[in-house]
């Protein structure tokens, strides 16, 4: 991923995921691997936590255009790596979070995303 060249968003708009079973299968441990260096990164990098969430799902049997789309985030993070989130320690710091909700958004099993 050295070579690469950067993203400019961590998954594309409309990017469409289905469970195909009958899909090219990756290495599953390779594959969460990569799930878990994203899901430590989102703690600072909160542009990510969406992507990276919506990628977890699908650690139980990854196909590649799973591993695509995370490799996507990765190719996201090298070219955004000025960005993120600074706590400075010892100062106490407010924090206020909204949120909404998309009710029967995922076209897959239309749960709430």
């Amino acid at each position: 991923m050295d070579n690469c060249s950067s993203a400019k968003f961590p998954m594309a708009f409309g990017y469409k995921f289905f469970a195909d079973p009958s899909g090219e299968s990756v290495d599953h441990k390779m594959y969460r691997g990569m799930i878990r260096s994203l899901m430590y990164l989102t703690a600072s990098r909160l542009d990510i936590a969406f992507a990276t969430g919506f990628c977890a799902r699908y650690q139980a049997a990854p196909k590649v255009p799973h591993l695509t789309a995370v490799k996507q985030i990765f190719r996201y993070l090298k070219g955004s790596k000025a960005l993120g989130l600074w706590y400075p320690a010892g100062n106490g710091f407010s924090l206020q979070a909204f949120t909404d909700a998309d009710h029967v958004g995922c076209r897959l099993d239309r749960k709430s995303t």
